[in-house]
């Protein structure tokens, strides 16, 4: 699977192919994508993914594999392109932070930060995913998520 990042590709309306709507401009024009929302390429399919359904990001060499429901899709960016995208938005409850050096979690979605031996903590989230919490990180995701420690 390859992604396109939103700002990069627009999405026909349902419909604009059928002869009903050939004769409308407004019809025909491409729909751009909302900002909260990533444009994600399956074979020829194109997925939309909210910002708000995303759960957590994990780097995969040049490209960031996004876990969303259960779900995985894989888009060629960058984690410093994706964490800078995420920060700047905000879709409905989702806030996101980058807890790892390869991995950025939706913050809605941490059910519990736990110690995991040997000065390491986990995030938890609501569907029992533990991801590993860096040292570096853990101050900023704690504040973030009003823990103090």
């Amino acid at each position: 699977a390859r992604l396109t990042t939103a700002t990069a590709l627009s999405v026909e309306p349902a419909g604009t192919g059928s002869p009903a709507h050939s004769n409308s401009t407004a019809a025909n024009a491409p729909r751009s994508v909302p900002d909260n929302t990533l444009v994600v390429r399956d074979g020829e399919r194109v997925i939309l993914v909210p910002l708000s359904e995303l759960d957590w990001c994990e780097a995969a060499d040049n490209y960031v594999r996004l876990h969303t429901k259960g779900r995985k899709h894989l888009i060629r960016e960058t984690m410093r392109n994706m964490d800078e995208r995420l920060s700047a938005t905000r879709a409905g409850n989702a806030r996101f932070a980058r807890i790892h050096r390869s991995m950025i979690v939706n913050l809605a979605r941490v059910r519990e930060i736990k110690p995991v031996g040997g000065g390491e903590y986990a995030v938890v989230l609501a569907d029992g995913t533990s991801l590993a919490l860096s040292r570096g990180c853990r101050e900023r995701v704690m504040a973030l998520l009003g823990f103090a420690e």
